[in-house]
């Protein structure tokens, strides 16, 4: 029998890029998802390293270990409000003003997007449930001819949570059933996902 291949459906866009804080450590809830900014690029990378053993002159064992995931935004906007909540900094709305104290502290935060799919595909979405993110180069460039934009690059470190979990990845191409409103609340998958290894 001929092996039907499945139509190429490639990431064409990155949107809704959002975050969640982490209210409470042990039970692991969040708070309301919220915007960052509107993304340009996002890059994923994961430490991994295989060791392997040999004996007899041949390979005998071979071990591979995941380590931590940073993730890399680069956005149109850094609003001080979102920095704030991201870098556990002070921050009064009536007056617009952040204050960074040498006490505060990055809170653990979710972080999720979607990346939309050319080809007549529709959507993959990512949830990273525990992360922290690092302050952020402020640069910018006087006006000339040519106007450049100072877009910001976010830069985040995320682990794994205590169920064991680091992210969570939905494919509406690839599911019979997707859920809704995925990036509406950090998305905790059941018991049965869990288990299934898919």
């Amino acid at each position: 029998m001929a092996v039907v291949e499945k139509q190429v459906k490639p990431i064409v866009n990155v949107c809704d890029l959002v975050y969640a804080i982490m209210t409470d450590e042990d039970t692991e809830a969040y708070g309301d998802v919220k915007p960052i900014s509107k993304a340009m690029n996002i890059k994923v990378d994961t430490e991994s390293s295989n060791d392997t053993l040999n004996g007899d002159g041949a390979l005998t064992a071979s071990e591979t270990t995941i380590g931590k995931t940073t993730i890399e935004a680069e956005v149109n906007d850094y609003p001080i409000e979102v920095q704030a909540d991201l870098l556990g900094h002070a921050y009064d709305k009536t007056k617009g003003t952040l204050i960074e104290n040498k006490e505060d502290k990055p809170p653990y935060v979710a972080v999720g997007f979607r990346l939309p799919k050319g080809n007549g595909g529709k959507n993959r979405y990512y949830w990273f449930y525990k992360g922290k993110f690092e302050e952020v180069s402020v640069e910018a460039q006087q006006k000339e001819d040519k106007v450049t934009f100072s877009t910001p690059t976010l830069k985040g470190t995320f682990v794994y949570n205590k169920d064991g979990n680091k992210r969570v990845v939905m494919d509406e191409d690839e599911g019979t059933t997707p859920p809704e409103n995925f990036l509406k609340t950090v998305y905790k998958p059941t018991a049965s996902e869990e288990g299934s290894g898919a």
